[in-house]
């Protein structure tokens, strides 16, 4: 998967009646979010298969592509890190911190991990 995806169009977005920012080439995965995804790829390849795994990368990112669209959407976990958001893609939470210029991808995790646990531990550094 690219670091930077260059397929999605700059878009004014609102939410809540607020402006949201313009992103051009906003999508960013962090290197944890990168071992995230690969990790969750073998898992499917071996548990079910590799189109399987491949099929469920291809939802993930769709659903990415829609984060970076509009990025006000995602549920807000401040607890976590300050600005982090999750938008979902079941059983799967991709966390994020947008910006004025880009939506970096922190982690792609199980909704089944403990968030809270691993936030302790600094898991959610940017």
């Amino acid at each position: 998967m690219n670091r930077k995806l260059r397929d999605i169009e700059a878009r004014s977005i609102r939410h809540e009646g607020q402006p949201m920012v313009l992103l051009r080439d906003p999508l960013r995965l962090t290197d944890a979010a990168e071992a995230d995804l690969a990790e969750i790829w073998a898992y499917l390849a071996v548990e079910a298969s590799e189109a399987t795994a491949t099929q469920q990368l291809a939802r993930i990112h769709d659903q990415m592509k829609q984060l970076c669209r509009h990025p006000g959407i995602g549920a807000p976990r401040e607890q976590f890190a300050k600005g982090l958001r999750a938008g979902f893609e079941s059983p799967y939470a991709i966390y994020y911190i947008a910006s004025a210029t880009e939506l970096a991808i922190i982690r792609v995790l199980h909704g089944a991990r403990d968030a809270a646990a691993l936030a302790e531990r600094g898991g959610f550094d940017a």
